[in-house]
């Protein structure tokens, strides 16, 4: 299953990270942030705290680079969550 986690901040990377955990989901996020994006593909999802570990999972700066996904998790801040599905509205 392919998932896709709109806004890779705290929220959505927790979500990215445990879902990335999974053998049978194919995890893509989207977010804005360029260098953050860059920073998750070149050295995977890190989550500390409770749980330590790191996945590598699908990050991308631009939603056009995103293919359909049978299911999308919403994690951006509530002023920019127009912006968000607007800019996923194909996935």
């Amino acid at each position: 299953m392919k998932v896709c986690i709109i806004g890779c901040g705290a929220i959505g990377s927790l979500f990215a990270a445990h879902l990335g955990r999974l053998d049978d989901v194919e995890v893509w996020a989207y977010d804005p942030y360029e260098a953050h994006v860059d920073a998750i593909n070149k050295n995977g999802l890190r989550l500390t705290g409770e749980s330590d570990f790191t996945v590598q999972i699908n990050a991308r700066s631009n939603a056009a680079d995103i293919p359909p996904c049978e299911l999308g998790i919403i994690a951006s801040k509530t002023l920019h969550t127009r912006a968000a599905m607007e800019s996923v509205a194909h996935i």
